[in-house]
């Protein structure tokens, strides 16, 4: 009896507990009603009093030019952000591709790359120019400025950190090469993978794959892939290749293919081995020579009829821990001829993270690749004084010694001396050849058109 009793008084609350949360839902759900009539009037769109207010200048690019900014909402709050203006408002085929690469984007979800957080517009009055193209004054005019709100990474471009390498005359830890790029495919490989709304595959390609389209966010050491802005669909382009063929890119880590002005997937993939090559060895694959573009694509042209010095033949950097060699072997797949030879981005990933940086357990991460840096800005501290006890012992360097598995911090970096380099590109540099990384194969040594 006592236990019916006992029960009974359970169930009682629990239901009346039930009823109180059914109750309080039912309260919550009104009063969400109340604001939202109260405030947009049963609409959707809220009107924001938020705005933009410009810092400074970051760069200026082929469509447009980008500043940073703060976004400054209710009780000046403020954070920083990348404004990428359109250049010339009143050209539609311009404006046009600004708004594809913001709806490219939109799509893109991956930590990996710089996020697009709003398309915007305001209404401006441009005010009156010379035309550089007839020499007549062009009166002023009213507009509508596009623009967009891009995630700001607070940090250095890979180009960048490379220049820093170059100019205290050492190389790149491997390591942090590979996994600087292996955030850069792991983006690639959404982007290449995107598909649309009725599930068909877009084939996009990226098409500007280069160190400066590469970012840092120095703290956290996040790496993210920039600029979408000439990102497309697949698409052929016949012709030969001239003055005004759309040979979009940088020529230096443009692809055969991209020479003639198609691109695919696998010209993203060619252009990270470019990247890669040149940071592992401090001497870039192919030349860039020539006043026009022709020229430049004729002479590059010219290069990949003959064969390529591996990274591994040309360095004499050796690793106990990290593999070398199957970084090298990496490299020189993506830098195939032939589009159809090359690892896919995700085949990329997968070789570069079970074959190079985490073979044997522990590898680089954020937390490494900060570290890498904070300790790159003082590299001629540890250049000069190899001993500096602050240096030694600071938590970056306790980091590099655990990861890269080195004996003391300035082993990060390798001076560029001859003892890096082979016999045989050494006798390459003092024959003072075009290009070193070249073999000369049966058409003898390369040499440009000038």
């Amino acid at each position: 009896m006592n236990i019916k009793k006992l029960s009974g008084r359970t169930i009682q609350r629990t239901t009346l507990s039930n009823l109180g949360r059914d109750s309080s839902k039912s309260r919550m759900q009104e009063y969400g009603d109340q604001i939202l009539e109260a405030i947009v009037k049963g609409q959707k769109p809220l009107e924001s009093s938020s705005r933009y207010e410009i810092i400074e200048p970051l760069g200026e690019g082929g469509m447009g030019s980008v500043f940073l900014a703060e976004h400054v909402s209710a009780g000046d709050i403020r954070k920083r952000v990348a404004i990428k203006v359109i250049k010339d408002t009143h050209d539609e085929f311009a404006l046009n591709n600004f708004i594809q690469e913001a709806r490219i984007c939109a799509q893109l979800s991956q930590g990996t790359i710089v996020e697009l957080l709003a398309l915007e517009h305001m209404e401006l009055t441009i005010p009156g120019r010379r035309n550089p193209r007839t020499g007549g004054i062009e009166p002023k005019r009213k507009s509508k400025l596009y623009f967009m709100v891009m995630e700001f990474i607070d940090g250095p471009g890979f180009d960048h950190v490379l220049s820093q390498h170059k100019t205290h005359g050492v190389l790149m830890h491997p390591a942090i090469i590979g996994f600087i790029l292996n955030k850069s495919a792991i983006a690639l490989a959404e982007a290449h993978a995107l598909v649309d709304d009725q599930g068909h595959p877009m084939g996009l390609v990226h098409r500007d794959i280069s160190p400066s389209n590469i970012l840092i966010a120095a703290k956290a050491g996040i790496t993210k892939l920039a600029d979408f802005g000439v990102a497309k669909a697949f698409q052929d382009f016949q012709g030969s290749v001239d003055e005004d063929t759309q040979v979009v890119g940088k020529p230096r880590y443009m692809a055969p293919e991209q020479l003639e002005g198609r691109a695919e997937a696998a010209s993203d993939i060619w252009s990270l081995g470019v990247i890669a090559y040149e940071a592992l060895t401090g001497y870039a694959p192919y030349r860039v020579q020539g006043d026009s573009l022709n020229a430049i694509v004729n002479n590059l042209r010219k290069q990949h009829l003959h064969k390529l010095r591996t990274p591994a033949e040309i360095l004499r950097y050796r690793s106990n821990y990290y593999n070398i060699e199957s970084f090298s072997e990496l490299i020189m797949a993506c830098l195939q001829q032939k589009p159809c030879d090359r690892p896919t981005s995700q085949e990329f990933i997968d070789a570069m993270e079970s074959t190079f940086l985490y073979s044997q357990g522990l590898g680089p991460t954020n937390k490494t690749l900060a570290a890498y840096l904070k300790i790159l800005d003082r590299v001629q501290d540890i250049l000069e004084f190899p001993d500096s006890v602050e240096l030694l012992e600071s938590e970056e360097a306790r980091v590099m010694r655990k990861v890269l598995r080195i004996k003391s911090v300035q082993h990060c970096f390798r001076k560029r001396t001859a003892s890096m380099y082979s016999r045989d590109f050494l006798i390459a540099l003092k024959n003072k050849e075009m290009n070193p990384c070249l073999y000369h194969g049966l058409i003898g040594p390369y040499e440009p058109d000038l």
